[in-house]
């Protein structure tokens, strides 16, 4: 088994705690963290390593930030929101990044 394929849709949905990933209170959780990143640290390009859906990246995205995510699950990266789909790739952190993605990052988050 990849390891990709244990974070898969009964992961999201089933063990997470109380809530399932796709609850709005975790969206919200992203834009506040997405907020004090970029209130306290100023990064210009972040790398989230094990971007899960995206929500970070687009929260940071929403914030001015060239934000970038991968993570290893397949799922997690089908779930990513359009128009953050561009910006999140189903790679591991020991593959080639996409081309499309920078060299050097700022912060690189996990």
């Amino acid at each position: 088994m990849d390891n990709g394929d244990v974070y898969n849709e009964s992961y999201y949905k089933n063990h997470l705690g109380n809530i399932p990933y796709t609850d709005e209170r975790f969206l919200e959780f992203f834009r506040h963290v997405a907020k004090r990143i970029v209130a306290d640290i100023h990064p210009h390009t972040v790398l989230d390593v094990g971007c899960a859906f995206g929500y970070l990246v687009g929260a940071l995205r929403a914030e001015g930030v060239e934000a970038y995510g991968i993570d290893i699950s397949a799922y997690a990266i089908s779930q990513v929101a359009e128009p953050v789909r561009p910006y999140c790739a189903n790679v591991s952190l020991f593959d080639t990044l996409p081309s499309s993605f920078p060299d050097t990052y700022d912060l690189v988050v996990n």
